[in-house]
């Protein structure tokens, strides 16, 4: 795992296009002037130098064939750079207003920052979070977790034109059960995935996920699992119920969002304390847009290693 500075997503983005550099054996300046741009100009954006983020199509695609990348790798830093962007809209949007005296650092009683939320991204939370839980330069950021066998979490796996389409469900029916079109992207995929690969899935299905976390990040939304293409309409009220455990005592969030920046828009945030025994829980909200890929997402990061256990999940329309 590449040393990745905490310091916010496009520092920690940029970190790893470095790490990225140095595996695949290529110097400062020589890809400088492979890229036709000064070594101090290179050593600023890669040294997470610049506050904010390098364009895709000028920087990060030509940066990443420099080092070898091909179609496939450009396409996997395309997904990396957009949670980024993402993260760093949100984040700006909720910077915090200078208070008289210093408030304590993030911890499991208080309220993290929503994005991360994203899925948020539509189901994906909001909680995204700061950070950006890119996850390690092998490793791919919108990761569908693996399928009921256990093992390491797979890329995603279809491209098409059109995210989340399908009829909004009606009152009664369970959002998580909606079909869809094909998915374009990870995040607008109808099964559960990770936004790092500090998430190593077990198994999972439409009701229900396994996971071991590993420690390391830093916010709770750094580390994401989520079920994207739920469609909420304004002014109608859902309910969402499940199951949580973990193997130690520890808090966790829960966030069902729209995925469209700037905003992220919530209709729920709410916090989980977890404990060995399973609790239920159960959420009544009014969706705040009307939009067909909401996510619903668990932001699990800002935790030592813990494995945590959903199920009986639930998110059904119930009036409206």
């Amino acid at each position: 795992m590449s040393d990745v500075p905490s310091t916010g997503p496009v520092a920690a983005f940029c970190a790893e296009l470095k790490e990225l550099s140095r595996a695949a054996g290529r110097k400062p300046a020589a890809l400088a002037a492979t890229l036709s741009m000064s070594r101090g100009q290179l050593y600023a954006i890669i040294n997470g130098e610049v506050k904010r983020p390098p364009d895709f199509a000028r920087f990060v695609e030509p940066f990443v064939r420099a080092c070898g990348g091909d179609d496939a790798a450009v396409a996997q830093w395309r997904r990396r750079h957009d949670v980024m962007v993402r993260v760093y809209d949100e984040l700006r949007r909720h910077q915090p207003v200078p208070q008289p005296s210093p408030s304590p650092s993030s911890s499991p009683d208080m309220e993290p920052p929503p994005y991360a939320a994203p899925r948020r991204w539509p189901l994906v939370v909001v909680t995204l979070v700061v950070a950006v839980l890119l996850s390690a330069v092998a490793g791919v950021v919108s990761a569908h977790l693996a399928a009921p066998a256990a093992g390491p979490v797979a890329a995603p796996a279809s491209t098409a034109p059109v995210p989340c389409a399908g009829a909004v469900p009606p009152v009664g029916a369970d959002l998580i059960d909606a079909t869809h079109g094909p998915a374009d992207t990870a995040q607008h995929a109808p099964d559960w995935w990770s936004n790092t690969d500090r998430v190593r899935a077990l198994t999972f299905d439409r009701h229900r996920w396994d996971a071991s976390v590993e420690e390391g990040s830093k916010e709770p939304y750094d580390v994401l699992v989520v079920h994207s293409c739920v469609s909420i309409v304004t002014a109608r009220k859902y309910r969402l119920s499940f199951r949580a455990s973990a193997d130690r005592a520890e808090t966790i969030w829960v966030r069902v969002q729209d995925n469209q920046p700037p905003t992220f828009a919530a209709s729920l945030y709410e916090r989980i304390p977890l404990g060995a025994t399973a609790r239920s829980w159960s959420f009544d909200f009014i969706g705040t847009v009307t939009t067909p890929a909401g996510e619903l997402m668990f932001q699990l990061g800002g935790r030592p290693e813990m494995k945590v256990e959903v199920s009986d999940i639930r998110l059904v329309a119930v009036q409206g």
